[in-house]
């Protein structure tokens, strides 16, 4: 669809989503064809309070979307279709340039509240709604510092040659990223820039 914000590739089907008019339905294309997308190839993905979607990225297995307030996994059921599963209800990513995978942690993005990563395989022995915070040692930086009004505008990447993930945040009443936040992900302490 050529409105669409986002686009992911996920077992030989093109994903995209953020249409303005449905924001919280993700369709996607016949195997091998992704500029064929059927009427019938679309999932709805939470309900209209949890916002539209924001991103989403594949990881272990799985295509992970994200929505404001919600995150979604999309897995193959096994006779060449998909199905869904929730993962969380409460929180979701604020900032689709954030979704990252950390090696060795899991899959990290920002939300509304702070920092927080997706850890294991994501199959359905797991329980994915846990989705720890990876901010706590930040204490009050995130609660009283981050202009989570702006967060759309914040950035991550994996340094790996450090192994640092580098998540660049508004700072103070400005819309602009003039912070630097580091997580030193072998360690699991944070550093500022």
């Amino acid at each position: 669809p050529t409105t669409a914000k986002y686009m992911s590739f996920f077992k030989g089907h093109a994903f995209y989503a953020g249409k303005s008019s449905a924001p919280g339905r993700l369709v996607y294309s016949a195997p091998a064809n992704p500029e064929s997308v059927p009427l019938a190839s679309y999932f709805l993905l939470g309900d209209s309070d949890a916002g539209e979607i924001t991103g989403m990225r594949e990881y272990r297995n799985t295509l992970v979307v994200f929505k404001r307030r919600g995150i979604f996994m999309i897995m193959a059921d096994g006779q060449g279709g998909f199905q869904q599963k929730t993962i969380s209800r409460q929180f979701g990513c604020s900032a689709p340039n954030t979704i990252k995978e950390i090696p060795g942690v899991g899959l990290s993005f920002v939300s509304d509240n702070g920092v927080r990563v997706i850890r294991g395989t994501l199959q359905e022995a797991d329980d994915p709604a846990a989705v720890p915070r990876l901010d706590e040692a930040l204490g009050d930086t995130w609660l009283w510092k981050i202009n989570r009004a702006a967060l759309l505008n914040a950035c991550s990447e994996v340094y790996h040659r450090k192994r640092e993930l580098w998540l660049s945040v508004p700072y103070g009443g400005v819309p602009d990223n003039k912070m630097v936040l580091v997580y030193h992900y072998d360690v699991g302490v944070w550093s500022f820039r």
